[in-house]
């Protein structure tokens, strides 16, 4: 059974204590790379491929902070835990982010078939004036739908949420091994994700007074929250843990792998 949010926060913080400068260093990076990488394929459109970078660094960038609060790594040298692409980690970031986008593309079909379907019972579709006009018929029928495709959406990432540290624990999985585990592993654990990270909106309100300078603390904060999230889950799921220190206690969990 997963601990409180607040037990997680907890967790999360303690790891990060003596380690804060490392996580704010890494977050600054990664910031810096996946924005110039933006702005360049903003400016220069045919190297969009370029973006494809940000998906493999954004689950580098998750692990870093994993390890940091594992306290494994303690002696890693900085730049290694943010750019560690060995044993082909950075093919399965990539393959994860094109398989995500299968079921969402089904998902945006689908929504865009009932709203024409919608259409055609309104016989809006006879009058194109008033689709361009966004008639409010259609915007009716469209709302609800792009919500329930949000939704969708969002449900999809949270079930392949634990890709990166899969990824990382099991270089020996294929791609499609690792979103198959992830998503069994996550099965009743969705809400509970979305709820750890609406836990920090109050931290978010506070960072747009700070022009989101603080964001560089929250989100090493909230991504080790995160990490924390995924020992438990592994723990529960009896796969094979590592030693995490805390100020009061050891979590150490030793299991036999999932099958």
């Amino acid at each position: 059974m997963l601990t409180s949010f607040s037990e997680m926060r907890s967790r999360a913080r303690k790891s990060l204590s003596g380690h804060w400068s490392e996580a704010v260093v890494i977050t600054l990076v990664y910031v810096v790379v996946t924005c110039a990488i933006s702005g360049i394929t903003s400016f220069l459109p045919f190297l969009s491929f370029l973006s494809l970078a940000t998906v493999i660094f954004q689950g580098s960038y998750n692990v870093a902070l994993y390890r940091v609060h594992r306290g494994s790594d303690a002696h890693d040298k900085l730049l290694d835990l943010l750019f560690d692409l060995r044993d082909g980690k950075w093919w399965k970031y990539l393959c994860y982010q094109l398989l995500w986008l299968m079921p969402c593309i089904v998902i945006i079909v689908l929504v865009i078939a009932i709203y024409v379907v919608a259409l055609i019972s309104a016989d809006a579709l006879n009058d194109f004036s008033a689709i361009a006009n966004a008639d409010f018929r259609g915007l009716l029928w469209l709302l609800p739908l792009l919500l329930v495709m949000c939704v969708a959406l969002y449900y999809v990432t949270l079930g392949m949420f634990l890709v990166p540290y899969l990824v990382f624990d099991h270089p020996e999985l294929g791609a499609m091994d690792t979103l198959r585990r992830s998503w069994f592993m996550m099965k009743g654990h969705k809400w509970d994700l979305f709820l750890l990270n609406l836990s920090f909106i109050g931290w978010d309100l506070l960072s747009v007074l700070t022009l989101f300078i603080l964001q560089l603390w929250i989100t090493p904060y909230k991504i080790t929250a995160n990490a924390e999230f995924y020992l438990q889950v592994k723990a529960e799921h009896g796969e094979l843990g590592d030693k995490v220190v805390y100020e009061e206690d050891i979590v150490a969990v030793e299991a036999e792998e999932i099958g």
